[in-house]
C-alpha cells in the first residue's frame, strides 16, 4: 500500500480541557458554582428535615435553601442564555462576568449557610457590630 493509499489517520477528539470554540467555553470556576449550588441544596434539605431549630421563627435552614435554589437557577438559567443566544463574540465578553457571578454567588450562599450554622440572623443582625 502506497502513501497516497492509505486511510487517513482518524482526527482525535479534543479533551475536555481543550477549547473548541468560544460557545462551548466555560470557566472552571463557573462550573463549579453551579455544582456547588446543586450539591448542597440536597445536603441543606435533609438538614431542614433533621434539624427543627427556629430562628426569628422561621426553620434555620430555610434561608440557605432559597439562597441555593436562586442562585442555581440563576446560574443555569444564564448558562442556557449564553449558549442558545449567545455568538462568540458576545460568549466571550460574558466569561468573565459570569465567572464574577459564580464567585458571588458561592461566597453569599456560603456566607449565609455559615450564620445558619451557628443559629444568627445572616441579615440586619443588629446584635452584634
Amino acid at each position: 500500500m502506497s502513501k497516497s493509499e492509505r486511510i487517513p489517520a482518524r482526527k482525535r477528539s479534543p479533551s475536555i480541557f481543550q477549547r473548541r470554540n468560544s460557545l462551548e467555553e466555560s470557566t472552571i470556576l463557573w462550573d463549579f458554582s453551579i455544582l456547588f449550588c446543586l450539591v448542597c441544596l440536597p445536603i441543606l434539605i435533609v438538614l431542614a428535615l433533621v434539624d427543627q431549630t427556629l430562628i426569628n421563627g422561621e426553620p434555620r435552614w430555610l434561608k440557605p435553601i432559597k439562597f441555593f435554589a436562586s442562585v442555581a437557577i440563576y446560574n443555569l438559567t444564564l448558562e442556557w442564555i449564553l449558549r442558545v443566544f449567545g455568538t462568540p463574540k458576545t460568549v466571550s465578553k460574558f466569561n468573565k462576568i459570569r465567572t464574577i457571578v459564580g464567585i458571588g454567588g458561592s461566597l453569599e450562599t456560603t456566607l449565609i449557610t455559615m450564620q445558619a450554622a451557628r443559629g444568627v440572623q445572616s441579615h440586619f443582625n443588629t446584635a452584634t457590630a
